[in-house]
């Protein structure tokens, strides 16, 4: 009898032994992971375009969209210039660049975008933004946001990440 005692607690510290050792090859592996991740996760600069609105003529299909712009032809074909005596207008130089517009349907209500970063990824490029609603007004108006990037190849996915909550995504 306590011969099976000693060799019942022998097994149970073996195998409890090699559970620690298979939970920090576990603990290991996602830390790898996610080194590789966060290496492949690169912030990009962009600026934001000033002085431009969305036409009318442009059908928004959700509450935030993504219109996304590689030359000059599809630009000016959904935004127009809102020139003013004092404003400077910077156009984009799609040699360079790719527009990524957010916008929100028309609304009484104040809608403020704010994009916080830029992060390019394997799977494409993820646009961080903050919208903050606002006070009802008497009039309407189409919130937008136009960020500046790098130019981005045919074919890339960007997402709309609003908190950690991919809500939109366009390919270019």
């Amino acid at each position: 009898m306590k011969k099976s005692l000693i060799l019942l607690t022998l097994a149970a510290l073996a195998f409890s032994c090699g559970n620690t050792t298979q939970k920090k090859s576990e603990v290991n592996a996602t830390a790898q992971t996610n080194a590789v991740t966060a290496a492949t996760r690169t912030e990009l600069q962009f600026s934001l375009l000033e002085n431009y609105f969305l036409k009318n003529t442009v059908k928004l299909a959700d509450e935030v969209n993504l219109v996304l712009s590689k030359d000059s032809a599809s630009f000016y074909n959904k935004f127009g210039m809102a020139r003013t005596m004092g404003n400077a207008i910077v156009q984009p130089d799609f040699a360079k660049n790719t527009v990524v517009a957010i916008a929100c349907q028309s609304s009484d209500v104040a809608t403020a975008i704010a994009v916080e970063r830029v992060i390019s990824t394997p799977s494409g490029v993820d646009v961080y933004v903050k919208i903050t609603r606002g006070e009802k007004r008497t009039f309407t108006a189409t919130p937008v946001a136009l960020v500046l990037l790098p130019k981005l190849s045919e074919g890339t996915p960007v997402t709309l990440v609003q908190g950690e909550v991919a809500t939109a995504k366009a390919v270019l």
